[in-house]
């Protein structure tokens, strides 16, 4: 729920800047979604940069294989899923289907995820995370965007 928390704390963020720099009548739907996205980019680079330097340090010190204790890789991992769509596009279903999916190829752990586990120290412990947060983030993709034609042919 952190990943989920923190992506809509950035979303929102550069949504409410972007606005407050601007008239809302001349700034561009594309300038707003690329403003938010390289914020979210951002965070998601750092989270998963201080994710391993952390996780690394967390594995030294208590002498365990991906200690339990660790949870920044499933912030990251979320935060990715959810890349899907600008916070505008965002429904509620569609914020419960990228956190849903994330857990899903978080614990079935599709190719090559289980494989990254088991490269060394903090960068395992975040590459399966990551690799489960970009497949939750294509599935929600095209959930996003099959739900969009349909609702749209509707019309």
């Amino acid at each position: 729920m952190v990943g989920v928390l923190l992506y809509l704390m950035i979303s929102t963020f550069g949504h409410q800047l972007m606005f407050a720099r601007a008239d809302r009548s001349t700034i561009e739907g594309a300038q707003l979604w690329m403003f938010e996205m390289t914020l979210l980019l951002v965070a998601v680079f750092l989270v998963t940069l201080i994710g391993i330097w952390a996780a690394s340090r967390a594995e030294k010190l208590s002498q365990k294989k991906d200690p339990s204790i660790v949870v920044i890789d499933e912030v990251a991992g979320q935060m990715i899923a959810l890349l899907s769509g600008p916070l505008w596009l965002h429904t509620w279903w569609s914020l419960l289907s990228g956190f849903l999916l994330f857990r899903l190829f978080d614990i079935w752990k599709p190719y090559p995820i289980r494989r990254l586990e088991a490269l060394e120290s903090g960068l395992g412990i975040m590459a399966d995370d990551v690799v489960a947060g970009a497949y939750a983030l294509i599935a929600n993709s095209i959930l996003i965007s099959v739900s969009l034609l349909f609702f749209s042919a509707g019309r």
